[in-house]
């Protein structure tokens, strides 16, 4: 029974009931941990679930190094996921533009509402139950 858990958890990351188990990275993934499985003598000889853990740690560290190695090169140092990267707040998109004369920088803080662009004593959201009074 013990064999029979191991090797339903082993490959989980492709199981039907995995809504992304389709997807290629975890396709590569469970190819990579199902040789890295094959390949471990210790795993082969003695299953168990301490070692299957360390083997999936190991493999995840490896693909994140991989990762970074991978972003480094392309020149990308952002860590904010592709669905994220275009979730920014008025403020922050205003920040960026071209004819910014101060650079970039924001010009003045809200210390009420925690938000670039305006004072506390300008702040729209002075009635709000979560305004800061004391900043």
């Amino acid at each position: 029974m013990k064999e029979r858990v191991l090797k339903g958890l082993s490959q989980s990351f492709t199981h039907r009931d995995n809504p992304y188990g389709h997807g290629n990275s975890n396709i590569a993934f469970q190819r990579d941990l199902d040789e890295l499985l094959e390949a471990d003598v210790e795993y082969q000889d003695n299953p168990s679930l301490a070692r299957l853990c360390y083997l999936v740690t190991d493999l995840i560290n490896q693909w994140e190094k991989l990762e970074m190695k991978s972003r480094r090169i392309s020149g990308s140092t952002s860590t904010q996921s592709s669905s994220d990267k275009g979730k920014r707040s008025r403020s922050e998109r205003g920040r960026h533009r071209a004819d910014d004369p101060a650079g970039g920088l924001p010009t003045s803080h809200c210390e009420g509402c925690n938000r670039d662009t305006h004072k506390r004593e300008d702040c729209k959201f002075r009635n709000h139950p979560d305004f800061n009074e004391r900043g």
